[in-house]
């Protein structure tokens, strides 16, 4: 008698499909920046008081204090030359070889966090 693979084939690509969701659902850099990660080694300096599970604490409309209670002082503070205050990004991480790196930067506008940008920077 002679077995059928089908149902171990669909089963392998089921639980390797929703694997690659999870992974991208739930990391910083989705599933590419995994992957590049792996493949390449990219070497990334963090700000100091920076972690990845403080990252994923930080919620749109935070204040700049909260930010700084979770992840500590970012590198670098650049704010828009506007009339309004309180607009601009704070950079947590950098590449101390000028190449490829995990990006982190947390962006404000009008005083409270307006958007959080995680990914796999390619130089």
């Amino acid at each position: 008698m002679k077995r059928s693979r089908k149902p171990i084939v669909l089963w392998s690509i089921v639980i390797l499909v929703s694997t690659g969701v999870y992974v991208h659902q739930h990391s910083i850099d989705g599933l590419h920046g995994r992957l590049l990660t792996v493949l390449l080694m990219p070497v990334t300096e963090y700000a100091e008081g920076y972690t990845d599970s403080g990252f994923k604490k930080i919620r749109i409309g935070q204040s700049p204090e909260e930010v700084v209670e979770i992840l500590g002082k970012p590198f670098n503070y650049e704010y828009e030359q506007s009339k309004r205050a309180g607009n601009g990004r704070w950079i947590y991480s950098r590449s101390p070889n000028s190449r490829d790196y995990l990006y982190r930067e947390v962006r404000f506008k009008n005083g409270q966090v307006s958007e959080v940008d995680g990914h796999y920077y390619v130089d």
